[in-house]
């Protein structure tokens, strides 16, 4: 019987998306704070390898994971651009987070939205890309425009905030839903109890 239960499953599943968009997001941030400084290149590169790194990590995942979602933006329905607006807002919330310019609260509010339903969400669902980068434009277009006065030092400091939660996250990820994958890769003689393949919430 595996130690890992069904809730501990779904909790990985749904914290791909928030994972995904925390790792890119810093990475923006991280680059930011370097370019305002004009931080030389090792610079850049120890803000932006762990958030690209990250981010095609967790992104790899959310194609073993959730569905692999159409982008075709002219067969969206109507009510799918009111969920893209939603997603937008709440992009400009999280930009309007990082501009506060409180390390406690970048440290504390992305923790708690990995408890919001992610992959109940239509869109979330099954046009994961398009979501994401809904999001990211809210966030970094509010930081672009209102983020001016704060320090680039900040920005480095709210990227590696940013980083954590994925990171740990992604942890949870590879030692529950993985697992399945890997006992169940081709040619394996050890036969597995059941799929441990999250399904999706209909």
């Amino acid at each position: 019987m595996s130690i890992i239960d069904e809730q501990t499953r779904r909790i990985a599943a749904n914290s791909i998306f928030p994972s995904f968009v925390y790792a890119a997001l810093g990475l923006m941030l991280g680059q930011l704070g370097a370019s305002q400084i004009n931080g030389s290149w090792g610079l850049h590169v120890f803000l932006g390898i762990p958030g690209l790194g990250l981010s095609g990590l967790v992104l790899f995942r959310a194609r073993l994971h959730w569905p692999a979602g159409s982008a075709d933006i002219t067969a969206l329905p109507a009510r799918a651009w009111g969920s893209y607006l939603l997603l937008l807002v709440a992009g400009i919330c999280t930009g309007a987070l990082v501009v506060a310019g409180s390390v406690m609260l970048i440290g504390v509010v992305p923790a708690l939205t990995y408890f919001l339903p992610w992959m109940k969400i239509p869109v979330c669902r099954g046009r994961f890309v398009m979501a994401s980068v809904a999001v990211l434009a809210g966030a970094v277009a509010w930081v672009l425009i209102h983020g001016g006065s704060a320090q680039p030092v900040y920005f480095m400091i709210a990227a590696w905030m940013l980083y954590l939660p994925p990171m740990f996250m992604h942890l949870l990820v590879l030692v529950s839903l993985d697992r399945g994958y890997r006992t169940n890769e081709p040619g394996s003689t050890g036969k597995p109890e059941r799929d441990e393949h999250v399904p999706l919430p209909q």
